[in-house]
C-alpha cells in the first residue's frame, strides 16, 4: 500500500471509506446468490409440479 493511502486511511474519513467498500463487497457477493436461490427454487417447483401432473396421468 502507498503511504498516501496508508495515511488517508488512518484518518476517520478513511475508515469510513473502508467500511462502505466492505458493505458495498457484501451487497455485490448476496445479490447473484439470491439471484441463484431464486431461480433454482422456481426450477425445483416446476420440476415438481409437472411430475406430479404425471404421476396423475398414469
Amino acid at each position: 500500500m502507498c503511504p498516501m493511502c496508508r495515511l488517508i486511511l488512518a484518518t476517520p474519513e478513511g475508515q469510513q471509506m473502508v467500511a462502505a467498500l466492505r458493505e458495498g463487497i457484501w451487497i455485490l457477493l448476496i445479490a447473484p446468490f439470491g439471484a441463484a436461490i431464486v431461480v433454482a427454487t422456481a426450477i425445483v417447483k416446476s420440476r415438481q409440479r409437472l411430475a406430479s401432473r404425471l404421476s396423475r396421468a398414469d
